[in-house]
């Protein structure tokens, strides 16, 4: 079986230079082909993986007939258009979360992977990534789940976060990794309130916030902000009727009656486990490491969220 001829769009950025990384380090993929918008960096890039052909144009790598599959790491907004085009070229296609901006364009990138028999993989790594697994496995400790709180507030460094044009829909790219998290722990919400606020004065801020309603009352609460002159916070709570978990930026410890017992969360290999899962889906059919359903639904979940920042009530889901 001949190995898997990546192409990587957005290979630059610190998502695309960890897929060059992974696809490299399996031994059924190589990386014939690379693309960015700086020419210099991604000639750097092309001579560090031994990729035959770069690119400043995305259309140009899609259209290179040695790549038999692409990569999408670039800006939100653009993953539409670069993974209908590459699906329309024969190619098997992973993509950064968010796959797309709504259902309707969800549907349809599927609807074309299925006519034309090649591999859409939605990359949301949630259920893979380490933390989450170590909240996972000590969930059961705290006893009836209560609420979850979600923290992260980041300074200017991820540009395109605060810049609409290449960030999209604000709630998908803000938001959905924590609605999937909590989705995982807590199933299907009943209801979702939603606000926003995103300022130009004295550099450009964004802020939203999202509620969520579930089960037996639990609710889950989220808070994420970008663009904020001040170290990254990351902070999450899981409170239950007999402790809880609680995360904060490095350190996830248990509490209980009986103490605080420090939770190792281990390394994180998700971006790892997700690139050899695409490249076995595209030679041997394995199945995803996460569902088109579970990503479709929370595009969903994010899009009502909007609709409820927009119309300032509560959303029924």
């Amino acid at each position: 079986m001949s190995n898997l001829r990546v192409g990587i769009i957005g290979a630059t950025g610190g998502i695309g230079k960890l897929r060059c990384q992974y696809f490299t380090e399996s031994p059924a993929s190589e990386i014939v082909a690379v693309c960015a918008r700086t020419p210099e960096a991604v000639r750097e890039i092309a001579e560090q993986y031994g990729a035959r052909s770069y690119y400043i144009r995305w259309e140009d790598l899609v259209a290179d007939p040695d790549v038999t599959a692409v990569s999408v790491a670039s800006s939100n907004a653009s993953h539409y258009a670069i993974t209908r085009a590459a699906l329309e070229a024969g190619k098997h296609v992973c993509v950064e979360y968010p796959l797309a901006q709504n259902v309707e364009q969800y549907d349809e990138l599927f609807g074309i992977a299925e006519a034309r028999q090649v591999i859409l993989h939605d990359a949301l790594t949630v259920r893979a990534e380490a933390l989450h697994n170590a909240l996972r496995n000590n969930f059961d400790r705290i006893g009836s789940p209560v609420w979850a709180h979600y923290r992260y507030y980041g300074g200017g460094t991820a540009t395109w976060y605060i810049d609409p044009e290449p960030r999209g829909n604000p709630f998908i790219a803000l938001h959905i990794h924590f609605i999937e998290q909590q989705i995982d722990f807590f199933g299907q919400p009943k209801w979702i309130e939603a606000t926003q606020w995103e300022t130009s004065a004295g550099g450009k801020r964004i802020s939203g916030n999202v509620m969520m309603g579930f089960r037996d009352a639990v609710t889950g609460y989220m808070e994420f902000g970008m663009g904020f002159p001040a170290n990254p916070s990351y902070q999450i709570t899981y409170l239950g009727s007999d402790g809880f978990l609680e995360f904060n930026n490095r350190k996830l410890n248990l509490h209980t009656a009986d103490g605080v017992e420090a939770i190792e969360i281990g390394e994180n290999r998700a971006l790892k486990l997700d690139t050899d899962n695409f490249v076995a889906q595209a030679l041997s059919g394995e199945q995803p490491l996460s569902s088109p359903v579970v990503g479709r639904r929370a595009i969903e979940l994010c899009l009502a969220a909007t609709r409820s920042a927009t119309e300032n009530q509560r959303v029924e889901v």
